[in-house]
């Protein structure tokens, strides 16, 4: 969507604000651009951005108008996460996630701000599980449930080069070997390239399964190592 002069101008205006909570008040506050801020969504999208972690803008693909940035920026003023959770039981999965928490299963909880999705939405949710410490788990919604799975590989790809990059700017002299396999494709190893979602490629909707490690050729420096499983969900 080309950007007007008007919401140019919004953007210079609101530059210097220090909080989402002045961007909205100054919005209302002006009338001049009444007849802009309600219909600017890359104007929400980064505007958030400045004050959020970026995760909570990719998450929401599943919002598209200015109307529906604006209810979620304004819903972002006084933020409430709701606590999701998606089972496992043994090597079965469920589909239809829950608040509630299963007493049978294995829950990988992830959160979502305020304005909830709609009841039948799709989604991907995205978990790295790793030795010993704590699953790491992200939703992406999108009314188009292929660009959802996109998002949630992407993410799968940059937390894992994250937890990587830890080490490389721990120790800067040694250099990383990562291995990459799926059931459908076998393991494939290669030196880090560097875009993040590299080893991801191999995952699509026939193979959303994979394992991930990154080995530094030495005792010293344990490896990263992870379990990556994409999931499709139903709210």
């Amino acid at each position: 969507m080309e950007t007007t002069l008007k919401e140019m101008a919004l953007f210079k205006v609101t530059e210097e604000l220090c909080s989402l909570g002045e961007v909205l008040d100054f919005c209302r506050d002006n009338v001049q651009f009444a007849d802009v801020y309600p219909h600017v969504p890359e104007f929400w999208k980064k505007t958030i951005a400045r004050f959020m972690n970026s995760y909570w803008i990719k998450q929401r693909g599943d919002l598209q108008t200015g109307e529906e940035w604006y209810a979620y920026a304004i819903a972002l003023r006084k933020p409430k996460l709701v606590n999701y959770k998606l089972s496992r039981f043994g090597d079965d999965w469920g589909r239809r996630v829950t608040t509630i928490w299963s007493l049978t299963g294995t829950n990988f909880p992830f959160d979502i701000y305020n304005i909830q999705p709609r009841p039948g939405m799709t989604a991907y949710v995205a978990i790295l599980e790793w030795n010993d410490i704590t699953p790491t788990t992200g939703c992406f919604l999108h009314n188009d449930p292929r660009e959802a799975f996109i998002l949630a590989a992407q993410f799968a790809g940059e937390t894992f080069r994250n937890a990587l990059q830890v080490q490389l700017d721990l120790h800067p002299d040694i250099k990383a070997q990562v291995w990459a396999g799926s059931m459908r494709y076998g393991k494939c190893p290669s030196y880090l390239p560097p875009h993040p979602g590299w080893a991801f490629d191999i995952l699509d909707d026939k193979s959303m399964e994979m394992h991930v490690t990154a080995d530094f050729g030495t005792d010293d420096i344990p490896s990263v190592d992870a379990i990556v499983y994409l999931r499709p969900i139903i709210f």
